[in-house]
């Protein structure tokens, strides 16, 4: 099973994602494939708020087959709201991902 978590505390978030689903054979899994673009695209738009200094620092992002992690601090308010559309994007993709294929994608939200 593929273990998606979000994590927002302040200025601070954080996408993870653990395991696999295991719906099909690699290469033709289609729940792998739905959460692997979406953790790539939170990625990429993590990405060009640091290339806007918008982040305190540069972001932490590992995308590895069982294992990605995108964490990021926000520099302000406006900065932490933007990130925040970011991960409410990614929670609606993940949400209908779980609503659609429960026995294989489990979505932990904790909001501190």
């Amino acid at each position: 099973m593929l273990k998606v978590t979000l994590l927002t505390e302040g200025e601070k978030l954080s996408l993870r994602l653990e395991g696999h689903a295991r719906y099909d054979v690699v290469g033709r899994d289609i729940v792998c494939a739905s959460a692997s673009i979406l953790v790539y695209t939170v990625a990429q738009l993590i990405y060009e708020m640091d290339a806007c200094g918008r982040l305190t620092e540069s972001p932490m992002v590992r995308l590895c087959e069982g294992d990605a992690l995108v964490e990021a601090v926000c520099k302000d308010q406006k900065a932490t709201q933007e990130a925040m559309q970011i991960m409410h994007f990614a929670k609606a993709g993940y949400s209908l991902l779980q609503n659609s294929y429960p026995e294989y994608i489990k979505f932990v939200i904790n909001e501190v």
